[in-house]
């Protein structure tokens, strides 16, 4: 799907200011506009028609409040995409963890998109 290709492969942003997590949705939205110019950024995540997409710059104890960001999404969504930024440099086996767990609970209602950061 073109929207997972996007957030896959976009250039990161070569720095962030002192909210990682608002600057890097609003990186996440102009990557997405000229492909879906109707899109809609939120406070805390991208709208794509029936799609949500929360884009986290994680610690890793914030991959429990991802959990359950992504369920409370789901209600409102048919598909939540989970887009992990690693800039904490998060251990692999905890977002490996993560997948697992998302895949096990929502199965592909949700798509987990992990980049690192350098």
């Amino acid at each position: 799907m073109i929207l997972f290709d996007i957030l896959e492969s976009s250039r990161l942003p070569s720095k962030l200011g002192d909210d990682p997590e608002n600057e890097a949705t609003a990186w996440a939205s102009k990557q997405l506009k000229d492909e879906f110019p109707s899109h809609k950024k939120q406070q805390h995540h991208i709208e794509v028609g029936d799609i949500g997409i929360e884009v986290k710059w994680p610690k890793a104890e914030d991959m429990a409040t991802l959990m359950e960001q992504t369920s409370v999404y789901l209600n409102r969504f048919k598909h939540v995409v989970a887009l992990i930024i690693d800039y904490y440099n998060i251990s692999p086996e905890l977002v490996q963890d993560f997948k697992k767990d998302i895949e096990q609970k929502h199965g592909d209602k949700v798509t987990v998109i992990d980049r690192p950061w350098r």
